[in-house]
């Protein structure tokens, strides 16, 4: 049974690759709208720049959760195996299947964001 620090430490190394899903959904949709809605007036971004934007937040999302679903190794590290030696293997495993389909929302967020028109009337 997981009990303290370790029931802690294993339920946010589980949901890992969900939050940086929903810090990537949260900063594109969010600074999009932030972009578009300021205009030209920001003083070190311009709306021109958004694209790259996108691209370069859902290139780094893709490759933490890639490295979050292809290595057991680090995702054991982050739940902490190694206080629970029973329920390692599956913990590893539900871990690893999140960051897998968090990763598929990534990828669908940042495509819709990339291919579809940006700053359209923001309704």
């Amino acid at each position: 049974m997981v009990r303290g620090i370790g029931f802690v430490r294993a339920l946010l190394g589980l949901l890992a690759g969900p939050s940086i899903w929903a810090g990537h959904f949260g900063l594109v949709y969010g600074g999009h709208a932030a972009l578009c809605g300021a205009g030209d007036r920001l003083p070190l971004v311009a709306r021109a720049d958004l694209p790259w934007l996108l691209l370069v937040a859902t290139g780094s999302a893709v490759i933490a959760l890639l490295a979050l679903a292809v290595s057991g190794r680090l995702t054991g590290w982050l739940i902490g195996t190694s206080d629970l030696p029973d329920e390692a293997d599956f913990l590893v495993r539900v871990a690893r299947l999140l960051s897998a389909l968090s990763l598929f929302g990534v990828l669908a967020s940042g495509a819709g964001m990339i291919v579809l028109p940006g700053c359209q009337l923001l309704r």
